[in-house]
């Protein structure tokens, strides 16, 4: 019985979140707003005084810091900070941290940062589904078709939105895509089906 409970409470404290572990920092998430980062977190009472910088990787063992919040001090209260992080990597994922000083670093979160100026497919080459995204800043209504290389339209969508998921749903190794608004094409470009 009591080998039972030890496994129950071993159990619970695994699926315990870093967030509810740390012993300074809650809260700490990330937005893509823009082509940039709007990063808050929350630090608990009792955080002492020091800069905390906003570190970012790409693969999430080289960091770089990407903004600081200079002279953060204790209190007796929770408090709640943002910062943005205006130059991170764009068009794929982030990986944060908050570097706390002397008091280490924070769990570290992921937030994908997109801004395209005309039309990307991410990922690319397409595997299973991709995301094309496109520029639509007024949300138009846009027309997105996709064509096989002999002509063939394979498949059309409304939307007003800046992106739509493409899936690999067929035998072609390259698709042709065009985006209109109000019927003039405004971006046109090939996706690479991987195999």
């Amino acid at each position: 019985m009591r080998t039972l409970i030890y496994i129950l409470l071993f159990g619970l404290a695994l699926e315990a979140s870093a967030q509810d572990m740390h012993p300074y920092i809650k809260n700490f998430k990330a937005r893509s707003i823009n082509g940039k980062l709007l990063v808050t977190w929350t630090t608990k009472p009792g955080f002492s005084c020091t800069d905390i910088a906003v570190q970012i990787s790409k693969d999430s063992s080289t960091y770089k810091t990407g903004a600081i919040y200079f002279g953060i001090c204790g209190d007796f209260d929770e408090k709640d900070y943002s910062l943005t992080v205006d130059s991170p990597f764009l068009n794929t994922k982030n990986y944060l941290r908050l570097d706390l000083g002397n008091f280490g670093y924070s769990y570290v979160i992921s937030q994908t940062v997109i801004l395209v100026n005309e039309a990307k497919v991410i990922p690319h080459p397409l595997q299973n589904e991709s995301t094309l995204y496109f520029k639509n800043n007024l949300r138009e209504k846009a027309e997105i078709r996709i064509y096989s290389t002999d002509g063939q339209l394979l498949s059309e969508t409304l939307t007003e939105s800046n992106q739509i998921p493409i899936r690999n749903n067929t035998n072609q190794s390259l698709l042709i895509y065009t985006i209109s608004f109000q019927g003039v094409i405004r971006y046109r470009g090939k996706i690479v089906v991987q195999d």
